[in-house]
């Protein structure tokens, strides 16, 4: 799995998953009992060892032990108007009593397209463009004998070179923007201790290609996990998580014609009667050619566009639980999250983009994020009866810049 939410999908009543972008490492789309507002987020709040966060995208999926999702009013209302959406608890794996213990997991696999779109053949869209020319001549009222390139509307040379057979060229731009893509794994983690003390420690790198040449996306995330018995009544949970990860970014989605930088959209619409090289290399330009709109050379688009985003993220927590009684119970919880990412993006005034001056972006942002939770529980039975009571505080702050 790339993302531990690709596992809900399919698994749980009432839950929809589903990839609303094929960008490598891009969030899945969770929808709990539906949509319930139209202008405000719909999205899930996650819960990772008791710590509410919004991000998940730098946790490893290996290192999870269970997951459960809360639907029902009851069950959310401790989290209060956060988990109006429904609420995603993820437990991660810890320590048990024994020897040191090592796995290492590795896989690998490839993403393909399966089904593209059927365009027209070369010969097709020469015919189908000189048709078109032609009775659109006719339903003016203009003279179809001749010389096709001396009608009141004339039909572009390029059409006529390729209908006599002396254009040959035949390029599909979309199969040359896309190739199959392979993703790695591999998982390292140790884990083991004793009654008073245990730990789990793991690492991953995971490398993931987008179809689309170019676009990639990459992980690399650690975790320690160590649980302490202070004593008989108290015992201590610490989570470290550090990650980093990185993108290489496409634009996909958008149309093609003139200055749009969608890959897709350039690519469907450059007609394979053109070449996407010239016979120097150079990059073809579709501009104030006779038979096509002007666009930017999709090729060029893949290959001097730059953009990249990087993200460094370290999560941390520690739960202290103490029994007064076997019946009363209190419940520390601590976590803080710094979170660091940077980006650019650069494009250069080429004549495949149509001679636009170069634009770049650089951009930095910082931020932390702080929780302090404090519950106390009480659960006592009587025969055939029990009572269950809960009290809590909790204060959490966000800070970006």
């Amino acid at each position: 799995l790339t993302r531990i939410e690709q596992g809900l999908s399919g698994r749980v009543p009432g839950v929809q998953v589903k990839l609303s972008d094929g960008t490598p490492g891009a969030a899945p789309q969770i929808r709990i009992r539906g949509v319930g507002s139209i202008s405000a987020g719909a999205d899930p709040l996650f819960v990772v060892d008791g710590y509410p966060t919004d991000n998940i995208q730098t946790l490893n999926p290996n290192d999870i032990e269970s997951l459960d999702v809360l639907k029902d009013a009851s069950a959310t209302a401790i989290y209060g108007s956060r988990g109006s959406n429904g609420v995603v608890i993820i437990n991660t794996k810890r320590g048990v009593s024994g020897k040191p213990k090592i796995t290492f997991d590795a896989y690998s696999g490839m993403q393909k397209v399966t089904k593209l779109p059927e365009f027209l053949t070369r010969d097709q869209q020469a015919q189908y463009h000189y048709d078109a020319i032609k009775n659109r001549n006719i339903d003016e009222g203009r003279s179809v004998a001749g010389d096709p390139t001396t009608w009141g509307i004339r039909v572009p040379q390029t059409v006529l070179d390729v209908l006599s057979g002396k254009n040959t060229n035949n390029t599909n731009a979309l199969d040359s923007i896309l190739r199959p893509a392979w993703q790695r794994s591999y998982n390292l983690a140790v884990s083991g201790g004793s009654d008073g003390f245990k730990y789990l420690l793991s690492g991953e790198f995971f490398d993931q290609d987008g179809i689309i040449i170019n676009s990639n996306f990459k992980r690399y995330s650690t975790r320690a996990n160590f649980d302490v018995q202070l004593s008989k009544k108290a015992s201590l949970k610490v989570s470290i998580n550090p990650s980093f990860t990185n993108n290489d970014n496409v634009v996909a989605a958008g149309g093609g014609a003139g200055p749009s930088t969608s890959i897709i959209g350039t690519a469907t619409s450059a007609h394979t009667y053109y070449p996407l090289y010239n016979t120097d290399r150079s990059y073809f330009v579709y501009q104030t050619v006779d038979a096509s709109t002007d666009l930017f050379n999709p090729l060029a688009l893949v290959l001097e566009k730059s953009d990249k985003f990087k993200r460094t993220r370290i999560q941390s927590n520690a739960n202290l639980d103490y029994k007064f009684t076997p019946d009363l119970r209190l419940n520390l919880l601590f976590g803080a999250t710094i979170d660091n990412t940077k980006g650019y993006s650069f494009a250069p005034q080429l004549p495949a983009f149509l001679n636009n001056p170069a634009t770049g972006t650089d951009y930095a942002s910082g931020g932390y994020n702080w929780i302090g939770e404090y519950t106390l529980n009480y659960n006592k039975k009587f025969g055939k009866h029990s009572l269950a009571a809960l009290a809590g505080y909790t204060a959490q702050e966000d800070y970006l810049e």
